[in-house]
């Protein structure tokens, strides 16, 4: 992929992108030297590496990666002979090898899901003992401490001790009364490192000692008393020795680093690979990209994908005081930083079948042709430079050797070449590298010349392209390139649709039909008077008239085909849902089948055993009763047993097997006493489909029983009730379309009625639209006493556009 490609794409913004969420300046650098891969195997690494990290994130909220410095070359220095490190640089080489020591600790603790990651920190070095060792010797602010060495230590308590003597003495003379005239004000000051007072200059000569200074108006000598000149003398010696201590200190420290070369630079070039990876895992966050599937075989398919560059909305922001003093002179007092927010963006689908090799958009001007040529160069650019893509899950894209473009106006006035020049120059160089697993990019291919020579000189081009096995897609007005795709297998035509009401461009890429450049309906648009476009119509011909009403027919006829698709497949998962929910609906038979008999068996034993206890008692009382009490012990022997009778009924007589059944009869079916209407028999088999309510049910005939005309009357009714009051109760809601104060009763209600029915879920369809009526909804439900819990649908199922909601 060469670097023109690039620019034309503006892979350069990407890198841009990146920068902003780096947090150190090897992760930087990795993001301005980004380059794309041209290995399958290595671009699936990068990308997984990406999607660990943003799933990582997710949960963690952040890893401790903040705080890398840029030490790189200061550490390389170490090699040279009696190099010393300052304790600024030795403070920075601390914090960098404190952040490494965090990150590696991090990823130990986090579960063994995430292997690329666990792999790259891994390989990190901890070096202990010297990030000890420089924490113990330099402070937060680069200063040298005490704790440094023994010998620093004692050093600054004699200076400190000397300083208090020194001053005790300073503060003695100018508290003397006889001395009060002489200072000009009572302070003690430093000249040249030494303790000095400030005299009147007129007093001068009163207190003997070393002048070492004057103001500037010449009013004010400072005078070191001879009194502290030897403790001066003596400051000044230990002063040399605290800085040739901290020197020794610094060169020791610094032969540490150099000892450890090969293991810190190790550290840094893992921390900035990591921090790219940061990058992209936030950039990937903010465009709410996904990871895209990978092919050798040259097939696209990318569905709802959106540019990255026209979702970004760029905004400056002025530097803080800290942040300026890094900036080098002349540089910027503010950073351009960029949102993703643009929800104005048009998403399209971008699809190359592996048996097409070569895509021909045709259509309006400003209707996006341009863009989509530039959104499958740019994202396919990203993809393979590990960066995920702005489009919905499962899309795929192809991995090419490289890429070649030929976009915009490359006219060169300097150079001496027009437009057309300057993209034949362009297209010479990309057909002499054109091959197999290349893709080509062309943009208005044959323009800017004769349009009948330059629609030849274009198929001869694209016949150029397809012979040495590149994939390429163009854009074009031409319409000899628009019959090209019906005349040759491999090529597609596609269109930018042209909204025949508004008269304006919707965006929308259409496949299998070219498109008309409705160039006389955008320059009304713009302005061009009505009388204007009538007179340019006029002089259209009549075989130019009839390609338009074709084309048109066309586009209604392809528009019709999309609703009608979109409806099956709708239905489809319509489908898919009642399957699942008649699914649901008999484990839930199951299920409470085996609950009653549970039931039954409980209850059962427990009146066996009252029984059983009754009888005995029975039994003991008439052998020590007389004739008398006999007849009152045959009464409570006949209680006992209608209380048997009363728990296990044998008065039912066993319903008739059932031999024959017609479409419309009554049945039950035995096991949970559903009643139902047979939809369809099979007589020979002895089998039967039940309609129960929403749910269609397969079974013997066995497993039925007969309902009875006078049963049927009451179930009907019964069902007839149920109807009125309930409204046919279903586990799913639609109130897409309601305004908030229509929305929120219906869901009150339908959550009234779950609880009714005892459904453990609902689902409340409410669409994606501005999010004000899910985020209303979702707050409804946040206060509602019989929700348990809320969350979005599965992508498949709605996704965003649906809430499931869990009934307490």
């Amino acid at each position: 992929m060469d670097e023109h490609t690039l620019r034309v794409l503006e892979f350069e913004k990407i890198r841009l992108f990146l920068r902003q969420f780096a947090t150190s300046e090897p992760g930087k650098r990795r993001c301005e030297r980004l380059f794309p891969s041209r290995q399958t195997e290595e671009v699936k690494i990068w990308l997984r590496e990406v999607g660990e990290l943003r799933e990582i994130i997710g949960v963690e909220g952040d890893i401790p990666i903040h705080g890398v410095k840029d030490i790189e070359e200061i550490v390389e220095k170490t090699r040279v002979e009696n190099f010393t490190l300052t304790s600024k640089e030795l403070l920075d080489i601390q914090c960098t090898l404190e952040v490494a020591r965090r990150v590696k600790r991090f990823f130990k603790r986090v579960k063994d899901d995430f292997p690329r990651l666990r792999q790259i920190t891994e390989n990190i070095v901890i070096l202990d003992d010297l990030e000890k060792k420089i924490r113990n010797a330099v402070g937060s602010q680069g200063e040298i401490l005490d704790a440094a060495s023994a010998e620093l230590r004692e050093i600054r308590q004699r200076i400190k001790h000397l300083r208090e003597k020194i001053r005790q003495t300073l503060d003695s003379l100018l508290l003397q009364a006889d001395m009060e005239l002489v200072f000009q004000e009572r302070f003690v000051t430093l000249r040249n490192n030494r303790y000095v007072l400030p005299v009147k200059s007129e007093y001068k000569n009163y207190l003997p000692g070393i002048v070492h200074d004057q103001s500037q108006s010449r009013a004010t000598f400072f005078i070191e008393p001879l009194s502290i000149v030897d403790s001066n003398n003596e400051l000044s010696l230990l002063i040399q020795d605290e800085a040739n201590e901290e020197m020794r200190i610094l060169s020791e420290l610094t032969g540490e680093v150099g000892q450890r070369i090969s293991d810190i630079l190790c550290d840094i070039d893992l921390m900035g690979r990591l921090d790219l990876i940061y990058a992209k895992a936030l950039l990937s966050e903010k465009l709410q990209a996904v990871e895209p599937l990978l092919n050798d075989q040259g097939k696209i398919a990318l569905s709802q994908c959106r540019h990255p560059i026209l979702l970004s909305t760029a905004k400056k922001v002025t530097l803080s005081e800290e942040s300026q003093e890094t900036v080098p002179a002349g540089g910027e007092s503010s950073l351009t930083l960029y949102d993703f927010d643009n929800v104005r963006v048009v998403p399209v689908d971008i699809r190359m079948e592996e048996t097409t090799d070569t895509l021909i958009i045709t259509g309006a001007n400003a209707g996006g042709k341009t863009v989509a040529l530039k959104t499958l160069g740019l994202l396919t650019a990203m993809a393979q430079a590990g960066i995920h893509i702005p489009a919905y899950p499962a899309s795929e894209l192809a991995v090419f050797h490289s890429i070649f473009a030929d976009i915009g106006d490359e006219q060169n006035i300097e150079g001496n070449l027009s437009t057309f020049s300057a993209h034949m120059v362009r297209i010479n160089a990309i057909l002499k590298e054109a091959g197999h697993n290349v893709l080509v990019l062309l943009d208005e291919l044959g323009s800017g010349t004769d349009p009948s020579e330059g629609a030849a000189l274009a198929i001869a081009i694209l016949d150029h392209l397809r012979e040495k096995g590149a994939q390429s897609v163009i854009t074009t007005h031409l319409n000899l390139l628009k019959t090209y795709a019906y005349t040759h297998g491999g090529v597609e035509n596609v269109s930018v649709e042209f909204d025949p009401v508004t008269l304006r461009p919707t965006f929308r890429l259409i496949y299998g039909i070219p498109g008309m450049s409705n160039a006389l309906a955008i320059a009304g648009n713009l302005g061009i008077s009505p009388q204007i476009i009538k007179e340019a119509s006029r002089y259209l011909k009549e075989a130019d008239r009839q390609i338009i009403h074709l084309m048109q027919g066309l586009q209604e006829k392809q528009r019709s085909l999309e609703i009608k698709e979109a409806e099956m497949v709708q239905l489809k998962e319509m489908t898919v849902q009642y399957q699942d929910k008649a699914q649901q609906l008999v484990e839930l038979i199951r299920s409470q089948k085996e609950k009653i008999l549970s039931d039954y068996e409980a209850r059962a034993k427990g009146v066996v055993r009252e029984v059983e206890e009754e009888l005995k008692r029975i039994i003991a009382d008439a052998k020590r009763s007389d004739k008398a009490q006999l007849e009152e012990r045959r009464k409570a022997s006949r209680a006992v047993k209608e209380k048997i009778a009363a728990h296990f009924d044998r008065g039912k007589t066993k319903k008739d097997v059932i031999k024959e059944l017609e479409v419309g009869q009554r049945v039950r079916l035995a096991d949970v006493k559903k009643g139902g209407v047979v939809i369809r028999a099979d007589n020979a088999l002895r089998k039967a489909e039940i309609q129960i309510g929403n749910v269609r049910i397969r079974a013997s005939f066995k497993e039925l029983e007969l309902v009875e005309e006078k049963e049927a009357r009451e179930e009907s009714a019964d069902t007839s009730w149920r109807k009125i009051t309930t409204s046919q109760p279903s586990s799913q809601i639609n109130v897409i379309g309601m305004r908030v104060d229509e929305a929120i009763p219906v869901v009150e209600k339908a959550i009234d009625r779950a609880l009714l029915n005892g459904f453990s879920e609902l689902e409340i369809i409410h669409g994606i639209g501005t999010g004000r009526l899910r985020k209303a909804i979702r707050e409804y439900l946040k206060e509602h006493s019989s929700v348990k819990e809320f969350k979005s649908g599965e992508s498949k199922k709605g996704g965003t556009g649906v809430t499931i909601v869990e009934i307490k």
